[in-house]
């Protein structure tokens, strides 16, 4: 992925570029602004006007219905027809910024994974909790007793299990139509239902108590001839959420999984990024992540390059007992965490899965993610409600100096982020409405990104902060805010 700068000076060789392109249609344009202030500056003279002039006295007056008309006949006779005029022209600006949205809505669609209808889309789901087998083998032929201590076996050979062939397709029976849906025609129905049933496998499993279950699982069964998971043989799933059990009838047998939906934590609903403070107030060297999701609520804790999962509310934490407040190195978190159905680390296709997520422009993103990862040590970065309501080149977020008198006795402040600028604005979280308007002491000052802004507003004890943080801790804040997304992924 391009960074920032490359970026911004290929879309401003684009922008001459195209600029030059337009070089002709913009002067025609000019020259038809031209013709139509030339008319307005020396308007022809109105018929009626002339008339009254020509006329050797006004017997009557006029209504004002009659100088409506008779303004919009002269206007009319000024300004051309919207027909005559030429198609608007949209500026360099306008359709870089339409085809990067184009774009992005293609890349939705490409990155969404079709697949059969019974077919199990692993982007979708993960099967989590391990995988058993389900299968039926013949009794090997058992010893008999003869008597006196003689017993006599029969020996088959080869010395192996013998698999039972059990395969049973189930079709829901098509129900008549109400106009002949007797009471005997519906009793026969249902007995139909129980027979069919009966021919298949019933089986009942505890879910294990090592994954977190945040919606009931889709029971998949594995089929070899076309490697993937399924749903085809799998009926009549019961889940009971008190007991955490499920219950479901299978046509085949072989390979059966649980799979969980991946995205039953998304959009989060808030996020903050803070430095970590002890409890006498002395500042430590790690930085503390806190989300809020649909469901729960996680809060990581860097150090360096190792994380750990602080603290766990919203579900029991049974399944976390091995990993919570343990420092690990990121990759190995995100893994643990996943096979424990925890997964608030959403992968590029989420967009493609769950609707109304806020995507933004990707390497303006990436950029504010890096700068964030470079202050976290000295600034409070937290999730906006404004952010869900701007256009895709727009990051709306709160933030806050946390070092100095004066830092610390104002509240948040909003910042606006856009590939070309990035401003503090004069909107508030509680603001009725949004305003992108610079505050007012900054009106006529320019800051490329995050970084430099604060470089220029910052107090002495918040830039050696910021020229302290380690290699380490930065990169591995950068890392975890690209594995969780939190930006993008928060409605």
């Amino acid at each position: 992925m391009l960074d920032l700068l490359e970026y911004s000076a290929r879309e401003h060789a684009e922008k001459l570029r195209l600029r030059e392109e337009q070089a002709e249609e913009r002067r025609l344009r000019l020259e038809e602004k031209k013709a139509i202030l030339g008319r307005m500056e020396y308007p022809p003279v109105s018929p009626r006007r002339d008339k009254r002039k020509k006329g050797k006295k006004q017997t009557k007056g006029h209504s004002a219905k009659d100088y409506e008309l008779e303004f919009e006949a002269t206007l009319a006779t000024m300004l051309p027809s919207k027909s005559e005029l030429l198609p608007y022209l949209p500026t360099p600006s306008e359709i870089i910024r339409e085809a990067e949205e184009r774009a992005m809505s293609e890349s939705k669609k490409v990155l969404f994974t079709r697949c059969e209808k019974t077919e199990i889309n692993l982007r979708k789901y993960r099967i989590l909790g391990g995988v058993f087998c389900v299968d039926l083998l013949y009794q090997p032929p058992q010893p008999k007793d003869l008597g006196k201590d003689t017993y006599l076996t029969t020996l088959e050979l080869p010395k192996e299990p013998k698999f039972v062939p059990f395969l049973r397709s189930y079709e829901t029976p098509q129900p008549a139509p109400d106009s002949e849906r007797t009471p005997e025609i519906i009793e026969a129905e249902m007995k139909a239902l129980e027979l069919a049933m009966d021919a298949l496998i019933l089986l009942t499993l505890k879910l294990p108590e090592t994954v977190f279950w945040f919606e009931p699982p889709v029971v998949a069964h594995w089929l070899p001839e076309k490697k993937m998971w399924s749903t085809k043989y799998v009926h009549d799933v019961k889940f009971n959420e008190e007991k955490q059990t499920i219950a479901f009838r299978v046509g085949r047998l072989g390979v059966h999984g649980l799979a969980a939906y991946k995205f039953a934590n998304l959009p989060f609903q808030s996020w903050e990024l803070k430095p970590e403070t002890g409890k006498s107030g002395r500042l430590h060297a790690g930085v503390v992540l806190t989300v809020t999701a649909a469901t729960i609520q996680a809060e990581f804790v860097i150090r360096e390059d190792r994380v750990c999962l602080n603290s766990f509310t919203g579900a029991a934490s049974i399944p976390l007992k091995e990993t919570l407040g343990k420092y690990l190195e990121l990759e190995c978190l995100i893994e643990q965490l996943q096979q424990n159905g925890l997964d608030l680390f959403p992968e590029r296709d989420a967009a493609s899965y769950v609707k109304g997520l806020p995507i933004k422009h990707p390497i303006t993103e990436k950029h504010l993610r890096e700068c964030m990862a470079l202050l976290s040590t000295s600034y409070v970065f937290s999730w906006s409600r404004w952010n869900a309501t701007r256009s895709f080149r727009e990051i709306v977020l709160q933030f806050k100096e946390i070092h100095g008198c004066v830092a610390k006795e104002r509240t948040n402040l909003m910042l606006l982020v856009t590939p070309s600028r990035t401003m503090r604005i004069r909107c508030t979280e509680m603001s009725p409405e949004f305003s992108d308007l610079p505050l007012e002491d900054e009106d006529t000052k320019f800051y490329a990104d995050l970084y430099q802004l604060t470089l220029n507003t910052a107090g002495i004890k918040t830039r050696l902060l910021i020229d302290q943080i380690s290699y380490k801790l930065a990169s591995t804040v950068a890392r975890l805010l690209e594995c969780t997304n939190v930006i993008s992924m928060s409605s």
